[in-house]
């Protein structure tokens, strides 16, 4: 719930307030920073950014789309993680906590269009849920690296138990 609060209020702050050009601007000047990028165009939610003609612009769009890969990530982990194992196989609890983060995500970008100068686009939801997609594959092989350690842990007390308890006599 704390993570889904933060979304909402990072969602719901106009640009202006989430905005790292002004921190660009202090810390590169735009020669040097067009000179470090790559001579490329992205074109996303129709908007076309050119790279070295907007180094600004084009580091925040790269900031920004790597920033909904991060917290979505972390929201279908979390999503994934918050279900009971019994609710399912390991790929029933990954499609329902996808379908509950795609619902957050449609909810987000529903609420963008209510913020000052923020976007809402079909790409984004993509790209969120690509996030979730990796988030709940990473929760899901982290679930399974802990029941095996567990498995391998409760063997090894049973056969210490077995063995008298692990003590044996000094061998001279």
């Amino acid at each position: 719930m704390i993570w889904l609060t933060l979304l909402y209020n990072w969602s719901s702050q106009p640009f202006q307030e989430q905005t790292i050009k002004p921190w660009l601007r202090a810390h590169w000047s735009v020669e040097r920073l067009s000179a470090l990028l790559p001579d490329v165009t992205i074109r996303y939610g129709g908007a076309v950014i050119e790279a070295r003609e907007e180094p600004y612009r084009f580091v925040e769009f790269v900031f920004r789309k790597a920033a909904h890969l991060f917290v979505y990530a972390i929201l279908g982990a979390l999503a994934y993680a918050a279900l009971p194992v019994r609710s399912g196989p390991v790929w029933k609890r990954g499609v329902i906590a996808s379908v509950l983060v795609l619902i957050v995500s449609l909810l987000d970008e529903w609420n963008q269009t209510f913020s000052v100068m923020r976007t809402s686009t079909f790409e984004d939801v993509i790209l969120d849920m690509t996030g979730s997609a990796l988030g709940v594959l990473a929760a899901a092989a982290l679930g399974r690296f802990a029941r095996k350690l567990a498995v391998r842990d409760k063997r090894r007390l049973e056969r210490r138990a077995r063995d008298g308890g692990g003590i044996t006599p000094k061998r001279r």
